[in-house]
């Protein structure tokens, strides 16, 4: 198991959902293909979620498509203990800026939370 980097909490809230952003070019009619939940080849092993604790899907949606600017088909939910049944960990990114001290500023509507797997 890869240990954890500073600041970094692994979610163990099984019945957790994290919302995941996915790009238009990964759905295909009513299908969104596996590639949108594996990351990029440069982070591969790292995919940015937003908790549902702290977020509700249209939040996330919104903040990922207005103030990231980012191009989004939807919010789909993948559990904490589907990561984990895959091998990988799930990471509370909030928890982690709030520790480094990195947290955005502003309205909590426009702050980021969310969670990032990895492996």
């Amino acid at each position: 198991m890869i240990e954890l980097k500073r600041c970094e909490v692994a979610l163990d809230e099984g019945p957790e959902w994290l919302w995941r952003q996915v790009h238009p070019n990964f759905v295909s009619g009513d299908r969104v293909s596996a590639e949108a939940f594996v990351g990029t080849p440069e982070a591969r092993s790292e995919v940015s979620t937003v908790r549902s604790s702290v977020r509700i899907a249209e939040q996330a949606f919104v903040y990922h498509t207005t103030a990231l600017g980012l191009a989004s088909a939807g919010s789909w939910a993948v559990s904490v203990d589907e990561v984990k049944a895959t091998g990988s960990r799930a990471i509370g990114e909030d928890l982690v800026d709030s520790c480094a001290g990195e947290r955005p500023s502003g309205p909590p509507e426009q702050q980021a939370a969310g969670g990032v797997t990895r492996p």
